[in-house]
């Protein structure tokens, strides 16, 4: 109330309960939140783990909440708001495909809608997201066809073409900055869990350790109840880690955390540039494996910030615009399409 600034509206919103150590402990909690906090019963949510006999499916689809758009429940719960979530997208694809002027459509493409999902990556794990994030890489590919001009589509490109357009245009890499998400979408979860480490420890969730100690009773947060999802948290926490491993043995834990130490740089940033690390590195294999000498020279003259800044480039001015074919041109060209 009045003391914390805000009067809160007992009667609406949604309260969920956390899975309780039986229905009786659940039915309580529920209890003194209306009783004594004078909450409306019908925003309680009690978990469907702890409901009756009778419980269906129909109860893990309810059990849950948007918080600043992010979904908070069941996984059938997420699921649900994914396939909404990607319902949306779709028409703003439809949309962005429609629209007439290339250039101007990349950059929307780039700056507009291939960031419309990176929040998600910080909240839900990778395996659930995986089939929305392939979804709307497909998505992302249907655009960028479309700006090829030439009638490709993701089935007629090439892995390794496909790689490039979803690597950054930096430095040492010559891609689109589309996004790998699949890969982008471990490290994003990984960054997450770094800055809520001061919190987890709470919960006996020990990052640098990689481990959580269930046996810990002084704190009443280390209910049983509570230590399955923690625990399911580490795994998913640690798969993430032994992915970046796996494509590249020099992301360790500790080489990870002393990049989120490093001064100057948010632990959203640096596991952001691991995540494209590991792409890029995943591209290098390629290339080495399947291309021929002339191939590979051909990607390392266009591995430098200054030969992609025309994608960069804002058409405010005449002398800044491409007509359609000269903008489809320019990226085949870079693409080594024609």
């Amino acid at each position: 109330g009045p003391k914390y600034g805000f009067h809160m509206k007992r009667d609406k919103g949604s309260y969920l309960l956390g899975l309780c150590t039986t229905r009786e402990e659940a039915l309580h909690r529920s209890t003194v939140l209306v009783e004594q906090l004078g909450l409306n019963p019908n925003i309680i949510h009690i978990h469907p783990d702890n409901g009756s006999n009778s419980s269906s499916d129909d109860d893990h689809v309810r059990y849950g909440m948007n918080v600043l758009g992010c979904p908070i429940g069941s996984s059938q719960f997420i699921k649900l708001f994914l396939e909404e979530k990607l319902r949306k997208l779709s028409d703003v694809k439809n949309n962005l495909i429609n629209f007439s002027h290339r250039q101007i459509k990349f950059l929307l493409l780039k700056k507009c809608f291939c960031p419309k999902s990176v929040y998600l990556m910080r909240l839900i794990d990778p395996e659930t997201l995986l089939t929305f994030n392939t979804s709307f890489q497909s998505m992302k590919f249907d655009i960028f066809c479309n700006i090829l001009g030439n009638g490709s589509t993701f089935e007629s490109l090439s892995e390794i073409t496909r790689q490039q357009i979803l690597l950054p245009n930096s430095q040492f890499s010559p891609g689109f900055d589309l996004g790998d998400y699949n890969n982008i979408s471990p490290a994003a979860y990984v960054a997450s869990i770094l800055a809520c480490a001061p919190i987890l420890t709470e919960y006996n969730f020990n990052v640098q350790q990689r481990s959580v100690d269930s046996n810990t009773t002084n704190n009443s947060s280390s209910s049983a109840a509570n230590v399955l999802p923690i625990s399911r948290t580490m795994e998913t926490f640690n798969a993430c880690i032994n992915q970046f491993l796996t494509l590249d043995p020099s992301i360790t834990l500790d080489k990870i955390f002393q990049m989120v130490n490093k001064p100057g740089s948010s632990i959203q940033q640096q596991l952001t540039t691991i995540g494209e690390s590991v792409s890029i590195q995943r591209l290098d294999n390629l290339i080495n494996t399947n291309c021929n000498p002339n191939t590979i020279a051909w990607f390392l003259s266009h591995a430098q910030y200054e030969s992609g800044l025309w994608l960069e480039t804002i058409p405010k001015e005449d002398a800044l615009e491409f007509s359609n074919a000269e903008f489809s041109s320019a990226v085949c060209s870079r693409l080594h399409l024609i």
